[in-house]
């Protein structure tokens, strides 16, 4: 899961792409099918080849969409992966992490650090942390089969909503009735 946008691979091997949508290079993956493995980043998205190349889309400022060439690129072992059950509320907010990824062997260690300070601050499978104040705050996972290691980071962010007060509004409507107002006409008529 990334900050603006989200991808996933299919079944068929093909990969599909949606959220912000300000530039279609964010939610337009390349087309094909034979593709293992994908990962969204804050602004852009790359997905590894079977033939183990990779392929990347989206925000080039720094570089990140243009991977050096070749198709050594193996997925190997384990590759970290994760979901959460909420990223945006009013603080304080408790977020489930969920432990999502794969594997060729199983998972012998999971180190969560949520406050991006380097000192591990969960081993859980499916830890949870309460985000208390408002703030862009960053959740990294590191997953190993005690042979290969994976780190994967994802950024999300903790605002206030205004609060919502409920506003009674009273109207006391006064009828006025214009004063009546009787006034005697004369007429003349000529008639010739």
């Amino acid at each position: 899961m990334a900050l603006i946008h989200n991808c996933a691979l299919k079944s068929d091997g093909s990969l599909a792409c949606w959220g912000y949508n300000k530039s279609p290079k964010f939610t337009h993956p390349p087309e094909g099918n034979d593709f293992i493995q994908v990962s969204a980043g804050a602004a852009h998205a790359c997905a590894l080849e079977s033939d183990g190349s990779l392929v990347c889309w989206g925000d080039n400022e720094f570089g990140q969409s243009a991977p050096p060439a070749g198709n050594d690129y193996v997925y190997k072992g384990v590759l970290a992966d994760f979901t959460v059950d909420k990223n945006s509320g009013e603080p304080p907010l408790t977020v489930q992490f969920t432990d999502a990824s794969t594997i060729d062997e199983p998972i012998t260690s999971w180190a969560w650090d949520f406050d991006n300070d380097g000192t591990i601050d969960s081993t859980a499978q499916h830890p949870t942390y309460a985000c208390n104040e408002k703030g862009l705050y960053s959740a990294n996972l590191t997953v190993s089969d005690g042979e290969n290691e994976h780190t994967i980071s994802f950024f999300f962010l903790i605002h206030t909503y205004p609060p919502v007060t409920k506003k009674v509004v009273r109207y006391r409507i006064k009828t006025i009735h214009p004063p009546l107002i009787t006034q005697r006409l004369s007429c003349n008529w000529n008639s010739e």
